[in-house]
């Protein structure tokens, strides 16, 4: 189905300062559910989306600081908690 080194190139240009640049993707293997590394890889794409979220961990788990329930307990507030 897919070309071992398979080249995918992705081009853009900076908003900041119209620098243009171009970045070159290639597909050297697959990696299936039995692999190994395959938990550690997902581990790190999960926790780069949960910061995209804007989520904060706080011990092992992450919480929306900005959806915080408040309810009229001295000194306590309710995050909801997402876990992986």
């Amino acid at each position: 189905m897919y070309e071992i080194f398979q080249k995918i190139e992705l081009t853009s240009v900076r908003k900041s300062d119209n620098t243009p640049f171009k970045i070159i993707i290639y597909l050297v293997g697959r990696m299936m559910p039995e692999d190994p590394h395959y938990i550690t890889i997902f581990n790190i794409i999960m926790r780069k989306q949960l910061e995209h979220l804007n989520l904060q961990l706080v011990g092992r788990n992450y919480y929306d600081a900005h959806n915080k329930v408040n309810k009229k307990f001295e000194y306590f507030f309710f995050f909801i908690e997402w876990k992986i």
